[in-house]
C-alpha cells in the first residue's frame, strides 16, 4: 500500500478537540513501516505540546501585589493544581471545581486574613487567562492568586517542580513552598514539599473532600508556622 490517514479519536484528543492524524506508509510485506503502539504511546505528547500555551503566561498579577502591598506575605506560598485537586480527573460524573467550596473553608481556617500567596501550577494555565482562572475561585481566594507558573513540561527534566522552583527563585528566593498536587511523579521522589491529593484510581476520592481536607488542614497548619523571614510584597 502507498500509505493511509489513520484519525484516532481519544479521549485526549476529543478533551482538546484536536484528531490525532497520523501517516503511515507501507512496507515491502504490506504491513505499516512504522510503529502504531509507539504512535499511539508519544500521541499524547504530540497532542498537548502543539496545544501548550495558548494564552498569555501572567508569572505575576504586579496589579494585585501593589493593591495588597504589605498583606501578602511571600515567605510563604501555595501552588495549587486543578484537576484531580478541586474536581477528579476525567473522566468524571462529578462537576468542575466540586471540592472549590472544601479547600477555601480549609484556606480560610489556617489563613483567615488571606495573607498567602497561592500560584495556579495546574495545566489550565495554558488555556484560561489568569484573570479567568480568578474569577472561578470566591472573591477572597481570588485575591491571594498571585500568579501561575512557567511551562516546563517538553524541555529536558522539565517537569511540575522545576516550574515551581524557578517561580520561587524568580518571585519569593527566601520563601518556602507547598504543592497540591495530585502528580507526584511530576515532583522529586519523597519530595517535602508536596501534599499528594490520591486518585480514583489510586482508592482516594480523586480531590479535596472532607476527610483529604482535615488532613490537608493539619499540613497547612504546619507550613503557616513561624516565619524564617520577612518576605512581604
Amino acid at each position: 500500500m502507498d500509505g493511509f490517514n489513520l484519525v484516532i479519536s481519544s479521549p485526549v484528543c476529543q478533551m482538546v478537540k484536536l484528531p490525532l492524524r497520523l501517516q503511515l506508509h507501507g512496507g515491502g510485506s504490506g504491513r505499516p513501516a512504522c510503529s502504531i503502539l509507539y504512535l499511539l504511546h508519544s500521541g499524547f505528547d504530540i497532542a498537548m505540546q502543539s496545544l501548550r500555551a495558548t494564552v498569555p503566561q501572567i508569572p505575576l498579577d504586579q496589579g494585585l501585589v501593589e493593591a495588597r502591598q504589605g498583606r501578602l506575605n511571600f515567605s510563604r506560598v501555595l501552588f495549587l493544581d486543578i484537576d484531580g485537586v478541586l474536581h477528579p480527573e476525567l473522566p468524571t460524573a462529578k462537576p468542575q471545581f466540586c471540592y472549590l467550596r472544601n479547600f477555601h473553608q480549609t484556606l480560610r481556617r489556617v489563613d483567615p486574613l488571606a495573607n498567602m500567596p497561592v500560584v495556579i501550577s495546574s495545566d489550565w494555565k495554558l488555556h484560561h487567562p489568569l484573570m479567568d482562572l480568578k474569577m472561578r475561585f470566591p472573591p477572597d481566594l481570588a485575591q491571594q492568586i498571585v500568579g501561575v507558573t512557567p511551562d516546563h513540561f517538553g524541555f529536558p527534566h522539565g517537569n511540575r517542580e522545576s516550574e515551581i522552583n524557578t517561580w520561587m527563585n524568580q518571585h519569593a528566593a527566601t520563601g518556602d513552598w507547598l504543592a497540591i498536587d495530585d502528580r507526584p511523579r511530576w515532583f522529586q521522589a519523597g519530595c517535602m514539599n508536596l501534599f499528594v491529593v490520591a486518585g480514583v484510581k489510586e482508592g482516594g476520592s480523586g480531590g479535596l473532600d472532607s476527610a483529604v481536607c482535615q488532613v490537608l488542614q493539619t499540613r497547612l497548619s504546619t507550613f503557616l508556622g513561624p516565619s524564617t523571614g520577612d518576605a512581604r510584597a
